[in-house]
């Protein structure tokens, strides 16, 4: 899967960044699911906002507790009950047992929205690539923005 990003310091402000509690180093800023309170950077209609990735530590909300919805489930449907709407999440490196590897473009996410109207983003994943499965040795990788490793 992904369970860590890299993007370029650019893509906001210092003070988006200072707001959103992330240092970068090297002009490279990373986001890790198993942050205290784990958020990714995605762009909804020209606009980029962090959000908070998933629903990991919230039992009592209905939301799935994952960070990741599996293509083919959104696909069937089986998310439509959250009225999600497609987003880019902002990548440029991603992570996966121990490998990082390249992003182009970015990679799909649904953004959704709790009983309590906060949003969160689940990132999109598809059955690995070969080529994927063999570097991290998982079988599922990130649906990529126009690009497939």
């Amino acid at each position: 899967m992904c369970a860590r990003v890299i993007f370029h310091e650019n893509e906001v402000t210092k003070e988006e960044l200072k707001q959103a509690g992330i240092t970068c180093k090297n002009d490279e800023c990373e986001l890790s699911f198993q942050a205290k309170k784990p958020i990714l950077l995605v762009e909804i209609e020209g606009k980029k906002k962090f959000v908070e990735w998933g629903n990991r530590d919230n039992p009592e909300s209905k939301l799935p507790k994952t960070g990741w919805a599996r293509k083919e489930s959104v696909e069937k449907g089986k998310w439509t009950w959250l009225q999600p709407i497609k987003v880019k999440i902002i990548a440029n490196k991603g992570f996966e047992k121990g490998i990082w590897f390249k992003i182009k473009e970015g990679i799909n996410g649904l953004l959704v929205t709790d009983e309590k109207k906060k949003e969160h983003v689940y990132m999109i994943t598809e059955q690995a690539s070969h080529y994927f499965q063999t570097m991290t040795r998982h079988d599922r990788m990130p649906s990529l923005i126009n690009e497939r490793l």
